[in-house]
């Protein structure tokens, strides 16, 4: 603030200036004070204009205030200007200047003061220096992953696209007024789907530039990069704090509807039909229709500027409409319906059959896998879970949505998976609440941070049902193996017997046989000789008294009948069992989830003759 009423001040008395070496000081002051609040390619001309006035050996005694090395300074912020703005050469220029003005200027004084100051203003151009030649190698190495376009899009791999992203930001830490870099880094963002990144990034930027506010007077109107914009009312340049984007505050923040009604006005040209794109994607409803609003009273006198605003307008309503339509139908259980409109929302920004990301397309996967979970198709469901947490992989509702998809295919192992990502990802937050590796991704909604406690119990107690039943399903197998591994060897020993059988049969004489075929008459051990059995084990007992063996669990014994039950006994059995063991009706049971679920397995079986003929079959052989 005290910068921007000191341009005014300036520009008042640059009117009434009485000689050119005052009018020299006045334009220096002023482009430094352009320089604080980012005008900077106002603060290149008046140090342009500065230097008309000044000269290398003018007197400070003229000027009140005046420093012996103005013309070197000029020449620092001038580099200083065209660094931030990334005019490298034009930076590199001024740096040279101002080195080889401060050397002239000292050989004449010949001071120890002199000598102060010129070492003061060559440090000052060496560091400047510096920061262009680290600015030159990393524009060099963005300008490789630019060879790479085609017809404006990146054709590059995403770890490509994510190293080009990292030069871009290096760079923008040098020339954070460079408006070319700035779009670089959103389209970038674009690339790798981060909406949210995009929305935060020109937010920032336009808090930024709010600071310039009121800095144009008369003589540099033309310099003013938002002509005609009032100035702002809600937006503040320290809107965000210091706040770092790498921090969960920090990603967590953003402007309100008003604020971002003035923050779409206080960006370039080329970077709105992005910001509006992404708050689009990203669900911020009511601060769309603020710009919106804003964008509509400019809209007439900067036609070629904003001639995507009609179809951007367009889309935000069909998809605003189709969203409530959607979850309408959802709501009145018509979820066939509810899937086609929800398909097609995505597809008014689809490219080549993929969606675009965003929160707005992960909500509609999750909300199209609730559908499909309706209507029994698990496996549809579990497509479409994955879509959403590949735009989102901290998608809490979509991890566990997959997880129960995946229970019903009876994917557990997988399931399992799902769910202890799940509790990984909460372990993770209680850990570090502020870690920027956690929470900062593509999106940030439905994290952790947003978990309940009941939903932490629900999760624990699916996660422990399912992990009972792969240890049941695991003493299956392990029994399943011996059963299959005796049944082998009994048919070996068969097949062996068999083969004897039929060798025996398939001899044309039987020479061992001196009956010639007729068996002898006689007593067998065991037979009292009228064909009847003798000896302890006659009438197949043998004589004492023997344990019944316990009876093993079946589904016979978990519905509590016998096996020559009627199919109404194993109905009403299973109805009474369900009644009482229900999930809803024990929820302090954990236990009461696998008795229900054991339950409703023998009920699956027999409740069909033919299941249960074969597995009373089976069971046989157990």
């Amino acid at each position: 603030l005290k910068c921007t009423e000191g341009i005014s001040k300036f520009h008042q008395e640059l009117a009434n200036c009485p000689t050119k070496e005052v009018l020299g000081a006045l334009l220096s002051l002023r482009a430094e004070a352009l320089a604080n609040v980012g005008a900077h390619k106002a603060a290149v001309e008046d140090c342009h204009q500065a230097l008309r006035f000044v000269s290398e050996d003018i007197d400070p005694a003229m000027v009140p205030g005046m420093s012996t090395y103005v013309v070197p300074r000029l020449y620092n912020m001038m580099g200083g200007s065209l660094t931030k703005m990334g005019i490298i050469d034009g930076a590199d220029q001024s740096y040279d200047c101002a080195v080889e003005s401060a050397g002239r200027i000292l050989q004449r004084k010949q001071a120890k003061s002199a000598e102060d100051l010129q070492d003061l203003e060559t440090t000052v151009a060496i560091i400047g220096k510096s920061d262009i030649s680290r600015l030159r190698e990393t524009m060099a190495s963005i300008d490789r992953y630019k060879t790479k376009t085609e017809y404006g899009k990146w054709n590059v791999s995403k770890e490509e696209t994510l190293e080009a992203l990292g030069y871009v930001s290096m760079a923008l830490s040098i020339s954070c007024a460079c408006d070319e870099l700035h779009l670089l880094k959103i389209e970038l963002l674009i690339e790798l789907k981060r909406w949210r990144e995009v929305v935060g990034h020109c937010e920032r930027m336009a808090a930024e530039n709010v600071k310039s506010d009121g800095c144009f007077p008369a003589d540099l109107s033309s310099k003013n990069p938002f002509p005609g914009i009032p100035a702002a009312n809600y937006l503040k340049p320290d809107a965000f704090k210091d706040l770092s984007e790498q921090t969960l505050q920090g990603a967590l923040k953003c402007l309100s509807s008003r604020e971002s009604g003035e923050a779409v006005l206080r960006l370039p040209y080329k970077i709105v039909p992005h910001y509006m794109r992404a708050l689009r994607l990203e669900e911020k409803i009511g601060r769309v229709e603020q710009c919106l609003s804003s964008l509509e009273h400019v809209f007439p006198r900067n036609r070629s500027h904003f001639f995507w605003l009609p179809e951007e307008k367009a889309k935000f309503h069909r998809t605003r409409e189709h969203r409530g339509l959607a979850d309408h139908l959802y709501a009145s259980a018509q979820y066939e319906d509810a899937i086609g409109v929800y398909q097609s929302i995505m597809l008014f920004d689809s490219t080549q059959g993929s969606d675009v990301g965003g929160r707005l397309n992960a909500v509609l996967h999750c909300n199209r896998a609730a559908c499909f979970m309706a209507l029994d198709q698990a496996d549809k469901a579990v497509t479409e879970c994955t879509a959403a947490l590949r735009i989102h992989p901290r998608y809490m509702k979509a991890l566990v949505r997959r997880a129960r998809a995946y229970t019903k295919l009876k994917r557990n192992e997988e399931a399992i998976a799902d769910y202890k990502q799940w509790f990984n990802l909460m372990d993770q937050y209680k850990a570090d609440p502020e870690s920027a590796h956690v929470h900062v991704s593509p999106l940030l909604f439905e994290g952790p941070h947003e978990v309940n406690q009941q939903k932490v119990k629900e999760t624990r107690n699916a996660l422990a049902e399912l992990e009972n039943l792969k240890k049941e399903e695991e003493v299956r197998a392990r029994r399943r193996a011996a059963f299959n591994e005796r049944t082998k060897h009994h048919g070996h020993a068969y097949g062996r017997a068999q083969q004897q059988r039929e060798n025996f049969y398939s001899s044309s004489s039987r020479r061992w046989d001196p009956f010639n075929g007729s068996s002898p008459k006689t007593k067998s051990a065991g037979s009292n000789g009228h064909g009847h059995r003798t000896g302890s084990n006659a009438g197949g007992q043998n004589g004492g008294n023997t344990k019944k063996p316990a009876v093993a669990e079946n589904h016979y014994t978990v519905l509590g009948i016998s096996r020559t039950a009627s199919q109404n006994d194993v109905k009403k059995a299973y109805r009474k069992l369900a009644l009482v063991h229900h999930p809803d009706k024990n929820l302090d049971d954990p236990t009461a989830t696998t008795r229900f679920r054991r339950i409703s397995e023998a009920w699956e079986v027999l409740k069909d003759p033919e299941s249960r003929r074969r597995y009373d079959i089976e069971s046989r052989l157990w």
